[in-house]
C-alpha cells in the first residue's frame, strides 16, 4: 500500500505559541481546543460561529489533523479539560464561600 502524501493548508505548529502544539496557522487557536469544542457536542458550524477567524475548512484540517495525531491531541483535549474543570470548580467554591459570608 503507498502512502498518500498529505497537504496541509491551515495547521502549523510553532515553539513560541501554545507551547507548540498544532494550531489553526494565523491564530491561536489550538487544534484540540476545536476538537474539544466538537467533544463537548459542538457541529461543525457551531465551532466556527464559536471561533469566529476560524473558517470552515480549516475546521475540517482540524478534524483531519486529529486523525493522523490522535494520541498527542486526546491528551492535550483531556489536559484542557480537567484544567477548566479545576477553574470552575475553584470559582464555584469562591462563589460559595462568598454567598455564605451574606
Amino acid at each position: 500500500m503507498n502512502a498518500v502524501a498529505q497537504d496541509v493548508r491551515y495547521i502549523v505548529t510553532g515553539s513560541g505559541v501554545r507551547s507548540g502544539q498544532p494550531i489553526v496557522a494565523g491564530t491561536r487557536i489550538a487544534v484540540h481546543g476545536v476538537l474539544g469544542l466538537i467533544l463537548n457536542g459542538a457541529r461543525a458550524d457551531g465551532a466556527v460561529e464559536s471561533s469566529p477567524p476560524l473558517m470552515k475548512a480549516q475546521m475540517y484540517e482540524c478534524l483531519a489533523c486529529h486523525e493522523d495525531h490522535k494520541t498527542e491531541i486526546d491528551h492535550a483535549v483531556i489536559r484542557q479539560m480537567a484544567e477548566e474543570e479545576a477553574r470552575d470548580s475553584c470559582g464555584t467554591r469562591m462563589f460559595l464561600q462568598k454567598s455564605a459570608a451574606f
